[in-house]
């Protein structure tokens, strides 16, 4: 069997230096929670799934979404974009939205603000980070996330379920937006996947939510992979958040890495700059060349910042079961047209100009026809001895008198100087 190691320095890509020009450092170690980590309650360990529907038109099949196992990390490879999005208008971000709560910037790393801007948003590993516009009650609110599969995006849940306001009415997606340019253009949300336990006890640890959207908008894209690793393995990463912040009019993407202040069993907490709007921002590092998604951002204060954790039960019974069975979009499938009583059950075709017997790429029909109202159909008068401003024809009608005062045409002969005679073989 292949070491993950392997796997990885094969399929991975040059990382591209654009993203580690970053060079903040941790100034302390990360504190790894052991006594939280050890505690065996069953509630740590329980979660249940619940999902809400936007479009029922949408079928899915399963497949496999291959996942690999070295020692106590799971992952699941990254995906470059397979296909070049071709169009040549760019969709026009004219959106509005607001945080969902202020938040400040921490600044402190370095005593200012250390977030970055993004100004190449297409370039890889930031094509794949979107921007939200999310609807409650007609409100619109921004947003972030990433994509993690070719229609599948990973958020914060309390982006798609507020508990004053409920389920989100619509949430549109604008991947790589760049102030007003949506080089992807919009893609709306299909179904979404969250835990009964934000949805019942709002538990923070369970603030995430994965997004099917209708379009595998991820194949232009490319999406990033998941990893769960362990305390020792993840103490050593320099982590990213990136996201569109709302001091930035949510039009802007911006990042910043550092490493983890402390880790438990199902969040993070971190001293890396975040405003309002960047909840549901990936936090995600560079691991074998390539880009792999460890969490969510999800919540802000004035001491450190936290997003909640892809645990491994997380990876297994969550993310990788609802991309697994999710993974296409059953294009032959299409929603039932609508019925009505009025349609026969074989309908005969119908012409709304009247059959022409003359045309010869039009076949008459003369077998009767369902009567059919055509607004702009001449109809088709039928021939009668009683029609008006008609000039009968005359018959033509001779005598025997008549036939006597033609004139004979004369027969040519053989003897006529004017003929030629016929000759075999001339």
């Amino acid at each position: 069997m292949f070491m993950l190691s392997s796997i990885y320095n094969f399929f991975s890509q040059p990382s591209d230096s654009s993203f580690e020009n970053f060079s903040s450092q941790a100034q302390y170690p990360t504190q790894i929670d052991e006594a939280e980590a050890a505690e065996t309650d069953a509630r740590d360990n329980t979660f249940s799934i619940v999902d809400h529907v936007y479009d029922p038109s949408l079928v899915f099949v399963k497949d496999i979404f291959n996942h690999y196992r070295e020692k106590k990390t799971l992952s699941t490879l990254p995906q470059h974009p397979t296909k070049e999005y071709i169009k040549q208008k760019v969709l026009i971000y004219d959106k509005q939205p607001q945080p969902f709560e202020e938040e400040n910037v921490l600044m402190k790393v370095s005593g200012k603000d250390g977030r970055e801007r993004i100004l190449n948003t297409i370039q890889w590993p930031y094509r794949f980070h979107a921007q939200l516009n999310i609807i409650f009650k007609n409100q619109a609110y921004g947003g972030s996330g990433s994509m993690v599969g070719p229609h599948h995006l990973l958020t914060c849940a309390h982006n798609v379920y507020d508990h004053k306001k409920g389920w989100a009415d619509k949430i549109s997606v604008y991947l790589a937006l760049n102030e007003s340019s949506a080089p992807f253009g919009e893609v709306e949300v299909a179904k979404v996947y969250t835990f009964k336990n934000w949805i019942e006890d709002k538990d923070p640890r369970f603030d995430m939510a994965l997004l099917i959207l209708k379009r595998s908008i991820g194949k232009y894209t490319g999406w990033g992979g998941l990893l769960s690793g362990d305390e020792a393995e993840l103490d050593q990463e320099t982590v990213h958040i990136t996201g569109y912040p709302g001091d930035k009019h949510f039009k802007q993407m911006w990042s910043m890495d550092h490493k983890l202040h402390v880790i438990h069993p199902e969040e993070f907490e971190y001293e890396i700059d975040t405003y309002g709007g960047q909840s549901g921002s990936a936090i995600w590092i560079n691991k074998y060349g390539s880009t792999f998604i460890l969490g969510v951002h999800t919540l802000g204060s004035n001491v450190t910042n936290k997003g909640v954790r892809i645990s491994q039960k997380k990876f297994t019974d969550f993310l990788l079961k609802i991309i697994s069975e999710t993974w296409k979009i059953d294009k032959s499938i299409l929603p039932p047209l609508p019925s009505t009583s009025s349609v026969s059950p074989n309908p005969q075709p119908v012409l709304c100009i009247p059959p022409n017997p003359h045309v010869p790429h039009i076949p008459f029909n003369p077998q009767p026809t369902p009567s059919v109202s055509c607004p702009n159909a001449r109809p088709r008068p039928t021939p009668s001895a009683s029609r008006p401003n008609v000039r009968p024809r005359p018959t033509p009608s001779a005598s025997l008198d008549d036939i006597s005062k033609v004139r004979p045409r004369p027969t040519p002969s053989v003897s006529s100087p004017n003929v030629r005679p016929y000759r075999r073989g001339l």
